[in-house]
């Protein structure tokens, strides 16, 4: 696709109301309320198969598993890092 036809497309897009909260685009076809409802009723919490919880995904080079940027760095859920969560 062209930049121009790029940026119609994208344009259109946003006056679709495309990837606006009602309206979210799905990563890899993930769907929070079917990931949601199913993690309630199982009782288990959400792991992502397609970002996990590895230094791989911080990214590469500067920020790669080997760097001294991203040693030491733990994982962690947001109730262990905040009690109070604010967006």
């Amino acid at each position: 696709m062209s930049g121009v036809a790029s940026t119609l497309a994208k344009k259109r897009a946003q006056a679709a109301g495309f990837g606006t909260n009602a309206k979210a685009t799905k990563y890899l076809n993930q769907d929070f309320e079917a990931l949601r409802s199913q993690c309630l009723s199982s009782g288990s919490l959400f792991t992502d198969s397609y970002f996990p919880a590895a230094p791989e995904s911080l990214g590469f080079k500067e920020l790669g598993p080997s760097s001294y940027k991203t040693r030491g760095i733990s994982w962690k859920r947001p109730g262990v890092c905040f009690q109070y969560h604010t967006f």
